[in-house]
């Protein structure tokens, strides 16, 4: 009875390591804002600016090899892609940021606002796709003059 018992379990444990090495490479995905390379100092967010750096941060299940990460942001308005650099994930690596700097990518331009999505390709496949929205950018607001008395009527 013990060695039937023994046998179940290192059979359950090896379908359990088999099933970790085999499963999708990403947990979860999720777009965030912040203008850093670490994915602790960036926060969850939906909904961006057009002037913010566009980020997604990108869980890893356990894997077995080195992964090659790659983000694509594209405005579903007009379908222009952006593409993120290729970042390598070793296999101790859990969470990835790869990101989009507003004025490094567009040259000082606002994004395009509308609906959004970003695809995630680990190992040149799409794995995940997350969608978010960029508002639309506003005129600077002008404000009064402190020193002046305001407008009459």
């Amino acid at each position: 009875m013990k060695r039937v018992i023994l046998m179940a379990l290192g059979l359950l444990a090896l379908v359990m390591a088999l099933a970790a090495c085999s499963s999708v490479p990403v947990r979860e995905a999720y777009t965030a804002a912040g203008e850093s390379s670490n994915p602790n100092n960036v926060t969850e967010q939906d909904e961006f600016s057009a002037f913010e750096d566009l980020n997604v941060v990108i869980e890893l299940n356990r894997h077995s090899h080195k992964l090659l990460l790659q983000a694509v942001f594209r405005p579903l308005a007009t379908g222009q892609e952006y593409w993120t650099n290729v970042q390598e994930a070793e296999e101790t690596t859990g969470t990835v940021l790869l990101g989009l700097s507003w004025d490094g990518t567009t040259g000082g331009e606002p994004w395009p606002s509308g609906e959004w999505q970003v695809d995630i390709l680990v190992d040149q496949e799409v794995e995940d796709t997350v969608s978010f929205t960029v508002r639309p950018a506003t005129e600077p607001i002008e404000t009064e003059d402190p020193l002046q008395p305001p407008p009459q009527g």
